[in-house]
This record gives structure tokens, sequence and C-alpha cells, in this order.
């Protein structure tokens, strides 16, 4: 549902539950689909551009992280990780592109994944 904020119009927050099966069964990550177009596109540029500096993709690993709301990610000692850069600078590469991945799909496609907060 739209919202009313005096006479303008205020974007409703869209958030994803991702729900993850097989390789990562039992995954479960909630963030917001909120990023703006222009980091929408960087994230597929990414994708499809191997030779990117390492600080591009910190940059936008940086970006990433500002969308992440909460996670069920634990650690080998079974602590929780952090939902935030920090906790995906300290999981493997592969899952944090897997993660990335599914977070940008849920933004091209998100009519069967995503609940309105205002709702």
């Amino acid at each position: 549902m739209s919202k009313r904020n005096g006479t303008g119009y205020q974007i409703p927050e869209t958030i994803a539950s991702l729900q993850f099966e097989g390789k990562h069964d039992g995954l479960v990550i909630r963030a917001s689909l909120d990023a703006p177009f222009g980091t929408a596109l960087r994230f597929e540029e990414l994708n499809k551009d191997t030779d990117r500096s390492a600080e591009d993709v910190r940059a936008l690993m940086q970006e990433f992280a500002k969308f992440l709301i909460e996670w069920n990610i634990r650690d080998r000692n079974n602590d929780p990780v952090p939902a935030d850069f920090d906790g995906l600078m300290s999981l493997p590469v592969n899952f944090v592109v897997d993660l990335m991945a599914a977070w940008s799909r849920a933004m091209a496609d998100t009519r069967p994944l995503a609940e309105t907060a205002s709702e």
C-alpha cells in the first residue's frame, strides 16, 4: 500500500525474506530491496565484469551490507555472525557471492519474495 506524507508520496519499504534450499538449505536472510537503481546496475556490472579491482568489490560489499536486516548465519563456534559489513567479510567468498546473487535476483523480481514493511 502506498503512503501519503503530507502532499507527497512516500515509497513503502520492501523487505525480502530470502529462503535458501539445496546447497544452503535452512539459510534465511531478511534484506531491504530498496537499493537505488544505480546500485542495482553496479551489481549487475560486477556479475559481468571479472576485471574489477578489490576496491570496487569492497565498495559494493559495503553497499550490499547496508540493505541487510538479519540472517541466521552462525560461525564455527555456533556464535551468530552479524548481518553487516564485518559479518560479510568474515564469510567464505563463494558463500557471499551466492548471497549477493540471491539478493540481486530478488531486487529484479520482488513480487514473489517481498513483503511491504507497512503491511
